[in-house]
């Protein structure tokens, strides 16, 4: 697992609402700069550690770097279970759909 999320996970827990929103968000525009996909452990993580309280911004930072994984469509199916909202599994599914049917046209 990348340090970064490691080191956010150890910390977190010591910050309010605000700082861990702050912090996640941060963490998330890392993540995205790197141009990496993410790893399947690493999606897990990110959405236990998704704050409860947060904003679109942070919602389609998480989307943004969910959709670089790369993984199985059973994987794929496990990952939207996980999503910490009803809301986010739909737009990731829907995301996931869109750019499926791109490559089949």
């Amino acid at each position: 697992m990348r340090k970064i999320i490691e080191d956010f996970a150890y910390h977190s827990e010591s910050l309010n609402n605000k700082q861990i929103i702050e912090e996640y968000q941060a963490l998330l525009d890392i993540l995205f700069s790197e141009n990496q996909p993410i790893s399947v452990d690493e999606a897990n993580i990110l959405m236990k550690l998704f704050p409860e309280e947060h904003n679109k911004d942070l919602d389609n930072s998480l989307l943004q770097v969910i959709e670089t994984i790369q993984c199985s469509r059973s994987q794929f199916n496990d990952i939207l279970k996980k999503m910490p909202s009803e809301s986010l599994r739909d737009e990731l599914l829907r995301r996931f759909q869109k750019e499926h049917n791109k490559h089949n046209n």
